[in-house]
């Protein structure tokens, strides 16, 4: 019974790892055009 605990956790852990990496592949440009304009902004007030 402990091995299929654990063998859940580690199912539902891939899981949350890759939805994590097709959401930031997904929105990466994004967040990188958001970061870049913060940085510009505050070195141009």
């Amino acid at each position: 019974m402990f091995a299929i605990g654990c063998v859940a956790l580690v199912a539902i852990c891939v899981f949350v790892a890759v939805v994590t990496i097709v959401i930031l592949a997904i929105l990466g440009p994004q967040i990188g055009t958001v970061f870049s304009r913060v940085t510009n902004g505050l070195a141009n007030p």
